[in-house]
Protein backbone atom coordinates (compact mmCIF):
# COMPACT_ATOMS: atom_id res chain seq x y z
CA UNK A 1 0.00 0.00 0.00
CA UNK A 2 1.25 3.59 -1.13
CA UNK A 3 2.25 5.74 2.03
CA UNK A 4 2.49 3.00 4.69
CA UNK A 5 5.15 3.44 7.14
CA UNK A 6 5.84 1.46 9.71
CA UNK A 7 7.29 2.67 13.18
CA UNK A 8 8.35 0.55 16.22
CA UNK A 9 8.10 1.26 19.89
CA UNK A 10 7.07 4.57 19.30
CA UNK A 11 4.76 6.54 21.06
CA UNK A 12 3.84 8.82 17.78
CA UNK A 13 0.15 8.33 17.50
CA UNK A 14 -3.21 10.00 18.77
CA UNK A 15 -5.12 8.52 20.68
CA UNK A 16 -8.10 8.74 19.02
CA UNK A 17 -6.92 7.16 16.04
CA UNK A 18 -6.86 3.64 18.16
CA UNK A 19 -10.33 4.86 19.29
CA UNK A 20 -11.41 4.69 15.58
CA UNK A 21 -9.61 1.28 15.01
CA UNK A 22 -11.24 -0.14 17.89
CA UNK A 23 -14.68 0.63 17.32
CA UNK A 24 -14.57 0.32 13.62
CA UNK A 25 -14.10 -3.88 14.53
CA UNK A 26 -16.18 -3.84 17.43
CA UNK A 27 -13.83 -4.01 20.21
CA UNK A 28 -15.28 -1.19 22.09
CA UNK A 29 -18.16 1.36 22.15
CA UNK A 30 -18.53 5.15 22.20
CA UNK A 31 -19.38 4.82 25.85
CA UNK A 32 -16.47 3.00 26.79
CA UNK A 33 -14.63 5.88 24.60
CA UNK A 34 -16.43 8.96 26.48
CA UNK A 35 -14.87 7.30 30.31
CA UNK A 36 -11.36 6.34 29.15
CA UNK A 37 -8.89 9.34 28.90
CA UNK A 38 -6.55 9.41 26.50
CA UNK A 39 -3.58 8.79 28.13
CA UNK A 40 -4.41 5.43 28.95
CA UNK A 41 -3.87 4.76 25.26
CA UNK A 42 -0.20 5.41 25.68
CA UNK A 43 -0.07 3.45 29.65
CA UNK A 44 -1.48 0.06 27.39
CA UNK A 45 1.26 0.47 24.76
CA UNK A 46 3.74 0.63 27.22
CA UNK A 47 3.08 -2.45 29.24
CA UNK A 48 4.31 -4.66 26.37
CA UNK A 49 7.87 -5.59 25.09
CA UNK A 50 7.17 -4.69 21.69
CA UNK A 51 4.91 -2.99 19.50
CA UNK A 52 4.65 -1.71 15.88
CA UNK A 53 1.80 1.09 14.52
CA UNK A 54 0.98 1.30 10.35
CA UNK A 55 0.12 4.87 9.43
CA UNK A 56 -0.70 6.25 6.35
CA UNK A 57 0.14 9.79 6.54
CA UNK A 58 -0.49 11.40 10.07
CA UNK A 59 -3.02 8.63 10.75
CA UNK A 60 -2.99 4.93 12.41
CA UNK A 61 -4.58 2.35 11.21
CA UNK A 62 -3.11 -0.55 12.77
CA UNK A 63 -1.20 -2.24 15.44
CA UNK A 64 0.20 -5.00 16.56
CA UNK A 65 1.24 -5.85 20.00
CA UNK A 66 3.65 -8.86 21.61
CA UNK A 67 5.10 -9.50 25.30
CA UNK A 68 9.03 -11.37 24.80
CA UNK A 69 11.75 -12.69 27.54
CA UNK A 70 13.45 -9.64 28.69
CA UNK A 71 16.52 -10.06 26.29
CA UNK A 72 14.27 -11.20 23.53
CA UNK A 73 16.70 -14.60 23.31
CA UNK A 74 14.16 -17.18 23.52
CA UNK A 75 10.33 -17.06 23.53
CA UNK A 76 7.83 -14.20 22.42
CA UNK A 77 4.10 -14.16 22.48
CA UNK A 78 2.22 -12.53 19.88
CA UNK A 79 -0.47 -10.85 21.61
CA UNK A 80 -2.47 -9.73 18.73
CA UNK A 81 -2.73 -7.73 14.98
CA UNK A 82 -5.31 -5.42 14.39
CA UNK A 83 -6.22 -3.38 11.44
CA UNK A 84 -9.04 -0.61 10.73
CA UNK A 85 -11.85 -2.14 8.86
CA UNK A 86 -11.71 0.31 5.60
CA UNK A 87 -7.73 -0.38 5.51
CA UNK A 88 -8.23 -4.65 5.45
CA UNK A 89 -6.93 -6.85 2.79
CA UNK A 90 -4.52 -3.88 1.64
CA UNK A 91 -1.47 -5.56 3.26
CA UNK A 92 -1.88 -3.68 6.63
CA UNK A 93 -1.43 -6.90 8.36
CA UNK A 94 1.05 -7.78 6.26
CA UNK A 95 3.51 -5.61 6.73
CA UNK A 96 3.18 -5.38 10.66
CA UNK A 97 3.82 -9.06 10.99
CA UNK A 98 6.45 -9.19 8.02
CA UNK A 99 8.31 -6.29 10.66
CA UNK A 100 7.72 -8.73 14.15
CA UNK A 101 8.96 -11.34 11.87
CA UNK A 102 12.10 -9.56 11.09
CA UNK A 103 12.95 -8.88 14.86
CA UNK A 104 12.10 -12.20 16.19
CA UNK A 105 13.09 -14.82 13.44
CA UNK A 106 15.62 -16.22 15.92
CA UNK A 107 12.90 -17.27 18.59
CA UNK A 108 10.48 -19.36 19.07
CA UNK A 109 6.65 -17.45 18.80
CA UNK A 110 3.42 -18.36 20.54
CA UNK A 111 0.37 -17.00 19.84
CA UNK A 112 -3.24 -17.70 20.44
CA UNK A 113 -6.64 -17.10 17.89
CA UNK A 114 -10.24 -17.47 18.76
CA UNK A 115 -11.48 -20.80 16.94
CA UNK A 116 -13.82 -19.03 14.79
CA UNK A 117 -11.59 -17.14 12.90
CA UNK A 118 -9.01 -20.15 12.63
CA UNK A 119 -9.10 -21.17 9.51
CA UNK A 120 -8.52 -17.37 7.86
CA UNK A 121 -5.71 -16.90 10.65
CA UNK A 122 -4.41 -20.15 9.53
CA UNK A 123 -3.89 -19.08 6.41
CA UNK A 124 -2.73 -15.69 7.11
CA UNK A 125 -0.29 -16.86 9.39
CA UNK A 126 1.13 -19.74 7.51
CA UNK A 127 2.21 -17.23 4.97
CA UNK A 128 5.07 -16.15 8.25
CA UNK A 129 6.12 -19.89 9.06
CA UNK A 130 3.09 -20.45 12.27
CA UNK A 131 1.57 -23.64 12.35
CA UNK A 132 -1.28 -25.00 14.44
CA UNK A 133 0.01 -27.42 17.27
CA UNK A 134 -3.67 -28.13 18.57
CA UNK A 135 -3.03 -31.19 17.88
CA UNK A 136 -0.42 -31.84 20.42
CA UNK A 137 -0.94 -29.29 22.77
CA UNK A 138 -4.66 -28.12 24.85
CA UNK A 139 -4.75 -24.21 25.79
CA UNK A 140 -5.41 -23.70 29.28
CA UNK A 141 -5.97 -20.12 30.60
CA UNK A 142 -6.84 -18.72 34.61
CA UNK A 143 -8.55 -15.40 34.69
CA UNK A 144 -7.27 -13.00 36.94
CA UNK A 145 -8.58 -12.70 40.71
CA UNK A 146 -7.46 -10.73 43.56
CA UNK A 147 -6.47 -13.05 46.04
CA UNK A 148 -4.51 -16.35 46.38
CA UNK A 149 -4.76 -19.03 49.15
CA UNK A 150 -2.04 -21.65 49.56
CA UNK A 151 -1.63 -24.77 51.52
CA UNK A 152 1.66 -25.35 53.14
CA UNK A 153 3.94 -27.46 50.70
CA UNK A 154 7.11 -28.81 52.66
CA UNK A 155 9.51 -27.52 49.47
CA UNK A 156 11.59 -24.73 49.47
CA UNK A 157 11.12 -22.13 46.47
CA UNK A 158 14.03 -19.90 45.81
CA UNK A 159 12.73 -16.93 43.61
CA UNK A 160 14.57 -14.69 40.33
CA UNK A 161 18.00 -15.93 41.97
CA UNK A 162 19.80 -18.89 39.96
CA UNK A 163 20.15 -20.89 42.33
CA UNK A 164 20.63 -24.05 40.49
CA UNK A 165 23.32 -25.73 39.66
CA UNK A 166 24.17 -26.90 35.83
CA UNK A 167 24.04 -30.78 36.80
CA UNK A 168 20.85 -30.66 38.90
CA UNK A 169 19.42 -28.71 35.47
CA UNK A 170 21.03 -31.04 33.36
CA UNK A 171 19.48 -33.67 35.72
CA UNK A 172 15.47 -32.35 35.56
CA UNK A 173 15.95 -32.16 31.77
CA UNK A 174 17.12 -35.18 31.46
CA UNK A 175 14.71 -37.06 33.69
CA UNK A 176 12.05 -35.20 31.35
CA UNK A 177 13.97 -36.82 27.98
CA UNK A 178 15.10 -33.19 27.25
CA UNK A 179 18.58 -33.21 25.39
CA UNK A 180 21.15 -31.12 27.50
CA UNK A 181 24.18 -31.73 25.28
CA UNK A 182 24.32 -27.95 24.23
CA UNK A 183 23.44 -26.59 27.75
CA UNK A 184 26.26 -25.32 29.83
CA UNK A 185 26.14 -23.26 32.30
CA UNK A 186 26.81 -20.20 30.82
CA UNK A 187 23.73 -21.03 28.75
CA UNK A 188 21.92 -21.96 32.11
CA UNK A 189 22.26 -18.55 34.08
CA UNK A 190 21.42 -16.81 30.82
CA UNK A 191 18.37 -17.88 30.41
CA UNK A 192 17.34 -17.69 33.88
CA UNK A 193 17.87 -13.91 33.29
CA UNK A 194 15.51 -13.45 30.05
CA UNK A 195 12.75 -14.71 32.29
CA UNK A 196 10.45 -11.83 33.64
CA UNK A 197 9.81 -14.71 36.56
CA UNK A 198 11.46 -17.93 37.00
CA UNK A 199 11.44 -20.35 40.59
CA UNK A 200 13.38 -22.99 41.63
CA UNK A 201 12.09 -25.68 43.71
CA UNK A 202 14.02 -27.39 46.43
CA UNK A 203 13.86 -30.11 48.64
CA UNK A 204 17.03 -30.73 51.06
CA UNK A 205 19.29 -28.42 48.99
CA UNK A 206 18.42 -30.15 45.98
CA UNK A 207 17.01 -28.17 42.97
CA UNK A 208 13.94 -30.63 41.87
CA UNK A 209 11.85 -28.17 39.75
CA UNK A 210 11.80 -24.82 37.73
CA UNK A 211 9.08 -22.51 36.42
CA UNK A 212 9.51 -20.11 33.86
CA UNK A 213 6.93 -17.10 32.92
CA UNK A 214 6.85 -13.94 30.49
CA UNK A 215 4.29 -11.17 31.35
CA UNK A 216 3.84 -7.69 30.00
CA UNK A 217 6.30 -5.13 31.16
CA UNK A 218 4.08 -4.03 34.19
CA UNK A 219 3.06 -7.52 35.12
CA UNK A 220 -0.71 -6.05 34.84
CA UNK A 221 -2.77 -7.62 32.73
CA UNK A 222 -1.52 -10.91 30.92
CA UNK A 223 0.89 -13.69 32.23
CA UNK A 224 1.64 -16.54 29.76
CA UNK A 225 3.38 -19.89 31.62
CA UNK A 226 6.19 -20.34 30.06
CA UNK A 227 7.08 -24.17 31.33
CA UNK A 228 7.21 -25.80 34.25
CA UNK A 229 10.01 -29.20 34.88
CA UNK A 230 9.65 -31.59 37.77
CA UNK A 231 12.16 -34.10 37.86
CA UNK A 232 10.41 -37.06 37.39
CA UNK A 233 11.52 -38.27 40.99
CA UNK A 234 10.04 -36.01 42.49
CA UNK A 235 6.47 -35.64 40.64
CA UNK A 236 4.23 -36.95 42.82
CA UNK A 237 5.71 -34.54 46.10
CA UNK A 238 3.95 -31.87 45.46
CA UNK A 239 7.05 -30.17 43.77
CA UNK A 240 4.39 -28.92 40.91
CA UNK A 241 1.88 -27.68 43.39
CA UNK A 242 4.60 -25.55 45.44
CA UNK A 243 6.06 -24.09 41.82
CA UNK A 244 2.41 -23.13 41.13
CA UNK A 245 1.49 -21.69 44.69
CA UNK A 246 4.42 -19.38 44.52
CA UNK A 247 3.88 -18.46 40.94
CA UNK A 248 0.10 -17.56 41.46
CA UNK A 249 1.00 -15.21 44.29
CA UNK A 250 2.93 -13.08 42.10
CA UNK A 251 0.21 -13.59 39.18
CA UNK A 252 -3.18 -13.85 40.35
CA UNK A 253 -4.30 -10.60 39.37
CA UNK A 254 -3.31 -11.14 35.73
CA UNK A 255 -5.27 -13.25 32.87
CA UNK A 256 -2.91 -16.41 32.58
CA UNK A 257 -2.24 -18.56 29.77
CA UNK A 258 -0.83 -21.92 29.32
CA UNK A 259 0.03 -24.30 26.25
CA UNK A 260 0.08 -27.88 27.65
CA UNK A 261 1.54 -31.06 25.65
CA UNK A 262 -1.21 -33.50 25.32
CA UNK A 263 -1.25 -36.62 27.49
CA UNK A 264 1.20 -35.44 30.08
CA UNK A 265 -0.45 -35.14 33.52
CA UNK A 266 -0.03 -31.54 33.77
CA UNK A 267 -3.15 -30.81 32.85
CA UNK A 268 -4.76 -32.05 36.34
CA UNK A 269 -2.76 -29.85 38.20
CA UNK A 270 -3.67 -26.96 36.26
CA UNK A 271 -7.33 -27.53 36.90
CA UNK A 272 -6.74 -27.99 40.65
CA UNK A 273 -5.40 -24.07 40.61
CA UNK A 274 -8.04 -22.53 38.72
CA UNK A 275 -7.04 -23.10 35.51
CA UNK A 276 -9.62 -24.01 32.77
CA UNK A 277 -9.36 -26.18 29.55
CA UNK A 278 -10.17 -22.83 26.83
CA UNK A 279 -9.43 -25.58 23.21
CA UNK A 280 -12.28 -25.13 22.55
CA UNK A 281 -12.54 -21.52 22.16
CA UNK A 282 -8.81 -21.04 20.94
CA UNK A 283 -6.38 -22.68 18.98
CA UNK A 284 -2.12 -22.38 19.79
CA UNK A 285 -0.02 -21.94 16.85
CA UNK A 286 3.81 -21.96 17.07
CA UNK A 287 6.28 -20.61 15.02
CA UNK A 288 10.03 -22.16 15.66
CA UNK A 289 13.35 -20.23 14.77
CA UNK A 290 14.29 -19.57 11.69
CA UNK A 291 15.69 -17.07 8.73
CA UNK A 292 12.68 -15.10 7.33
CA UNK A 293 12.49 -14.34 4.42
CA UNK A 294 9.68 -12.51 3.63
Amino acid sequence: MKNLTIIENSADFKPSDFDEIMLSIGWTTPEIISQTPSYAEYDMFRSYDYYLVAKIGDKAVGILQATCDKDRFDTAYFYCVVVHKEYQRKGVARALLREFNKKFSHTTIRTIVPKNKTDGAALFLAKFGFENISKNYDLYSRSRELGFESKKINVEIVENLPDIGIDEYKDILNSNFIDTDDINSTLLYKMCGVYHYYAIAKIDGKSVGIITAITDRDAFATTYLNSILVHKDYADNLVYEALLVSFLKRFSHTTIWAIVPKKQGLDVVLKNFGFRENSANFTPFIKLPNEFKH
